[in-house]
């Protein structure tokens, strides 16, 4: 699952107005102004680019300031949602 890692790293970096390069630790809080300072408009273009990128369909009530708060909460929500199994829609 190296990908997803990589894939999230890149969108981090990209939200985050980060070199390509830069290094982004696991536990680096998302929102904190001290670390990647990412808004609410940067969260929901990071999940537009992990859809994107990794052909999801993340559902809003996925979604919380409570439950993303690191990179690795994202890395995690990405594994489930790849992990889980498809629904059927009638």
């Amino acid at each position: 699952m190296s990908n997803v890692v990589d894939v999230v790293l890149d969108a981090v970096r990209s939200v985050g107005n980060l070199d390509a390069g830069a290094e982004v630790r696991l536990d680096a809080r998302l929102f904190d102004s001290e670390e990647l300072g990412i808004d609410s408009i940067g969260a929901l273009e990071m999940l537009t680019i992990l859809e994107r990128e990794l052909d999801l369909d993340i559902d809003d009530d996925e979604l919380s300031f409570e439950r993303l708060v690191t990179v690795q909460d994202v890395i995690d929500l990405v594994n489930e949602l790849i992990a889980a199994p498809a629904t059927a829609v009638d």
